[in-house]
């Protein structure tokens, strides 16, 4: 048997780390093996590369010298009331009238993604799992096999395998060539900026989002900003620092999960970002997609159904999340960021939020 996992993210890296070491431990036929086949976009995503620390010892993955930045709490803007003017002569807009500090039953970790990614793949390969370069292009379904096509610069090579996994990412070639279907998302652009930022800050000032939020977070290079638009970034922007914004400006798509994406269909799979699996509200990628990749290594292992051991261990919790980022968007937006202001409402979503 022969599992290809394309995607070499952390969800990718993290179910074929998982199922080498299945393989390695005799758990699988000596002859299987595990492909990963990952390509690395030019131009980065807009991950501001939070994620809980628990999440090192949980997945056994070493910190050093990956973690840049732990803090213990982010900071959350909301709804603003006073006008001031830049020097810049820039069009006035509002400052935030309500801030408020929430402190973290567990530290948050910023982690540089190319170098987080690279790590990942590493323990994959060092489980047993074989990596191969390349874009796919083409696939197809052909007597009971999956075959890719894999583009590295002008050569072409063909793959099959018994077991074909989606972990490609919010335009997850693979969902397209087999199912037909394309991941609903968001765009959101993002820039670096030389400005010592010390917190994660999440902006829900109308100036600054709409349905969602705006972001700063600290990086090796000063700030990483973040928004939902062009306008609303360089409101940001202008917040912070009387710099201007790098050129060019970089987008790219977020996943909206909305629990109707198929995660299996017999002997493929989906998993991480190509199985939509960013938690709505806070749009919280990384963890999930680790979390999710090791469930996916061991429903195939023990023959279970992926989708059913998914929706147990994290459906409730993204339903509740989905519940609250619809309303977000509405009328009740305002009047549900006021409650942060309350210790009980910020424990009682951190206690949601923090749930392993």
């Amino acid at each position: 048997m022969r599992i290809v996992i394309v995607g070499g993210g952390p969800a990718g890296a993290t179910t074929a780390r998982y199922l080498a070491q299945f393989l390695g431990s005799g758990r699988l036929g000596k002859k299987d093996e595990v492909l990963l086949v990952n390509y690395t976009p030019s131009g980065g995503k807009p991950c501001g590369g939070g994620i809980k620390t628990s999440l090192f010892s949980q997945f056994q993955i070493p910190t050093d010298p990956i973690i840049t930045y732990p803090m213990e709490g982010v900071i959350h803007f909301s709804k603003s009331s006073h006008f001031f003017n830049s020097e810049k002569g820039m069009t006035p807009f509002l400052i935030p009238s309500q801030q408020v500090e929430i402190a973290l039953s567990q530290k948050l970790a910023i982690v540089e993604r190319s170098a987080f990614d690279q790590l990942l793949r590493k323990l994959a390969i060092e489980s047993g799992a074989k990596l191969i370069e390349g874009r796919v292009i083409k696939g197809r379904w052909e007597k009971g096999k999956f075959w890719i096509e894999v583009r590295r610069g002008e050569e072409r090579e063909q793959i099959w395998g018994d077991i074909l996994i989606g972990a490609d990412g919010v335009n997850s070639t693979i969902r397209k060539k087999f199912l037909g279907e394309r991941i609903p998302a968001i765009t959101t652009y993002f820039t670096t900026l030389p400005i010592p930022i010390q917190n994660c800050h999440f902006h829900f000032e109308p100036i600054f989002s709409d349905r969602f939020y705006g972001w700063v977070f600290p990086n090796r290079h000063g700030g990483h900003f973040g928004a939902t638009s062009i306008s609303y970034l360089t409101r940001l922007v202008e917040y912070y620092s009387s710099l201007s914004i790098l050129k060019p400006i970089k987008g790219y798509n977020i996943p909206r999960w909305n629990g109707k994406l198929l995660l299996q269909k017999g002997k493929l799979f989906f998993v991480g970002d190509g199985a939509g699996q960013v938690l709505p509200t806070t749009f919280e990628g990384i963890y999930y997609a680790i979390a999710s990749g090791k469930l996916l290594a061991e429903a195939i292992i023990t023959g279970e159904d992926y989708s059913t051991k998914w929706w147990k261990r994290f459906g409730r919790r993204f339903l509740f999340f989905k519940w609250l980022e619809k309303r977000l968007g509405g009328n009740f937006r305002y009047p549900i960021l006021s409650l942060f202001r309350l210790k009980w409402y910020r424990n009682f979503v951190i206690q949601i939020w923090n749930k392993e």
